[in-house]
């Protein structure tokens, strides 16, 4: 798949099915859409409970969750997905 179609067509997949993701998949993952695997950042979490959860070192921090899977029937964009802002009231050049 071309990247420019990647990110035109990627989105935070909300509904998944229950087919297992592979291991070499897994492994592999920056080629996620390239691989068929969908996906979905998660910000809205307890860090302190998903550190707990993982056991994760002290010195180490929880930014963000990415769920990976492959979409269910029927999954898709949510409706606002198409509708972008102009490029002026979101970049910058300095």
């Amino acid at each position: 798949m071309e990247f420019k179609e990647v990110v035109k067509n990627r989105f935070s997949c909300k509904k998944y099915s229950s087919r297992k993701l592979e291991a070499a998949k897994l492994e592999a993952i920056l080629a996620a859409a390239d691989e068929g695997v969908d996906s979905c950042w998660i910000n809205f979490f307890d860090p302190d409970k998903m550190a707990e959860a993982i056991d994760l070192p002290e010195n180490e921090e929880i930014l963000m969750l990415m769920d990976l899977g492959y979409a269910a029937e029927g999954a898709g964009p949510l409706p606002n997905h198409s509708s972008r802002k102009p490029l002026a009231e979101t970049v910058s050049y300095l």
